[in-house]
C-alpha cells in the first residue's frame, strides 16, 4: 500500500470557499437552516437528502458547514473515508462505543486510558449492560507495534513525563517550571501550541480509585508534559533540569 502523504492529500480534497469568495471556510454560527423546497424535508431528516444530494443542512448539533468542512480536511489527511467531529474526546469514546456496542457486549480495554473513559466503562457502560474487561498491557515500549500503527510523518509525538513520587512534590516543580522558568502552563490537554503539564492521578486520572491507580502504575506524583513546539529543545531541557534540582529530584 502506498504511504499515505498527508500534504498531498489535503492538497487533492475539495476546497470550499468562504462567503463572498474567501479564501478560507466561512464559520457557520446558526444552529438551524432554512430548508427551500418544504417535500425535501422528510428525506432530509432521513438523512437521504443531505448538502451534497439536493438538500441542505439541518441543525448544527448534527453537522454544518464549518464542521463539514473540518471532517472533510481531517479524513483527508488522515486517510479515512470519512470523519467524524464531536466536541470533545469524551464525546467521540462514547459515540463510537455506543455506535458498536449493544447490551451484554463485552469491551476489553488497557487500564491505563483517561480517567472519563475509566468511569464511561466502570460506571456507566455496566449500567446499560456492557460488561468491561482490563487486561492490562506490558511496560515495554512496543516499539514495532507503534512503527505498524503510527503515520511516519507525524513523529511520535512530544508526550513527557516525571515522576517526582508525590503530589506535593509534583505541584512543586509544576510551579517553579510555571513561574520561574516560564517552561509552560498548568492546564489539562494535549493539544496546545505551547507547553501544557499536570499531575494526572489528582486530575486527569482522578476519577480512577486510588488503588486502581496503584495497580496501574500511575504515581500520584507523575507529571504529564505536552512539550509545545515553542522554545529549542536544548532550551527545554536547560529549564527542566534547573527545576528537579531545585526540588530535589537530582543533584
Amino acid at each position: 500500500m502506498k504511504p499515505l502523504n498527508p500534504e498531498q492529500a489535503l492538497r487533492e480534497t475539495r476546497r470550499e470557499f468562504g462567503e463572498h469568495g474567501g479564501i478560507t471556510p466561512s464559520i457557520a454560527r446558526s444552529s438551524t437552516f432554512t430548508v427551500m423546497d418544504p417535500a425535501t424535508m422528510p428525506e432530509i431528516f432521513q438523512g437521504i437528502r443531505g448538502p451534497d444530494k439536493g438538500g441542505c443542512f439541518l441543525y448544527s448539533r448534527h453537522f454544518n458547514l464549518t464542521v463539514d468542512v473540518l471532517a472533510r480536511y481531517m479524513s483527508a489527511i488522515e486517510g479515512t473515508e470519512f470523519a467524524v467531529c464531536t466536541t470533545s474526546g469524551m464525546s467521540a469514546i462514547t459515540c463510537t462505543l455506543l455506535q458498536l456496542c449493544r447490551g451484554g457486549d463485552h469491551i476489553v480495554s488497557s487500564d491505563t486510558i483517561y480517567g472519563g473513559t475509566h468511569a464511561l466503562l466502570q460506571k456507566l457502560l455496566p449500567e446499560m449492560g456492557a460488561p468491561v474487561t482490563y487486561p492490562g498491557l506490558p511496560s515495554h515500549p512496543q516499539n514495532d507495534l507503534i512503527k505498524s500503527m503510527i503515520n511516519p510523518t507525524y513523529g511520535y509525538g512530544g508526550l513527557l513525563t516525571i515522576d517526582c513520587g508525590t503530589k506535593e512534590k509534583a505541584e512543586e516543580l509544576m510551579s517553579i517550571l510555571q513561574k520561574k522558568e516560564r517552561f509552560g502552563f498548568i492546564a489539562v490537554s494535549l493539544g496546545f501550541y505551547d507547553t501544557l503539564m499536570f499531575c494526572s492521578g489528582s486530575s486527569t486520572s482522578s476519577e480512577i480509585p486510588p488503588e486502581d491507580q496503584s495497580k496501574i502504575g500511575l504515581s500520584p506524583g507523575l507529571v504529564r508534559i505536552a512539550i509545545g513546539y515553542t522554545g529549542s529543545l536544548e532550551a527545554r531541557l536547560e529549564q527542566i533540569e534547573r527545576a528537579v534540582r531545585l526540588v530535589g529530584l537530582a543533584s
